[in-house]
């Protein structure tokens, strides 16, 4: 339980209601799909983004759409097993809102500006030609801050998520948290090796 001193932003799911955090995640998710298209970038995976090729906006779509509905699935199935009132729309909340923090994490990493310098640090590679002089010292505390930031927005992910579902299945053991996340990585493995995306 937390404190009435602490801000509502850390506890959304006590704070706020089930259909005003939808909206959020839903509003979160459109942005990822549209983002995603405009800046070539695919999430091949549930933690996975990389620069593609460009494609249609549906299929952008989809791939999306593959990782939302298999963490929910799997999600909601352990949320029965551990509290047999454990409803979707609640698991499917908790995914959908922590999944913004993933989309910032694509946005500072994957934008325009960051894909180009990553664009210069691979094309020194292939050339055998990587001094960290060419880059500038700007470009560099660029790759570093947005590294960092990235991760941030991972583990903000992860501390949402848990949350979240830690409330839909109505548990207060923090085993439940470590489980979550290990089922997280456990479909991120699976979805890499069955590769349904387009």
């Amino acid at each position: 339980m937390n404190s009435n001193r602490t801000p509502k932003i850390w506890y959304p799911f006590e704070h706020t209601t089930t259909q005003r955090l939808l909206l959020w995640g839903v509003l979160g998710f459109i942005l990822h799909v549209l983002l995603s298209w405009l800046w070539d970038v695919n999430q091949d995976a549930l933690l996975h983004f990389a620069e593609s090729k460009p494609k249609a906006w549906w299929k952008i779509l989809y791939n999306n759409f593959v990782n939302i509905i298999a963490l929910t699935v799997v999600l909601y199935v352990y949320g029965r097993i551990v509290y047999n009132k454990t409803r979707w729309i609640d698991v499917l909340v908790a995914i959908l809102f922590s999944h913004i923090f993933l989309f910032l994490s694509l946005v500072v990493t994957l934008n325009p500006y960051m894909a180009e310098i990553s664009g210069q640090v691979v094309d020194m590679v292939k050339n055998g030609d990587l001094e960290v002089e060419k880059l500038g010292a700007f470009s560099l505390a660029m790759m570093s801050i947005t590294g960092l930031l990235g991760i941030f927005f991972l583990v903000v992910f992860f501390y949402y998520l848990i949350q979240g579902m830690k409330i839909a299945i109505n548990s207060k053991k923090w085993y439940h948290g470590l489980v979550i996340v290990l089922l997280v990585f456990m479909v991120d493995l699976l979805l890499r090796i069955i590769h349904v995306y387009l």
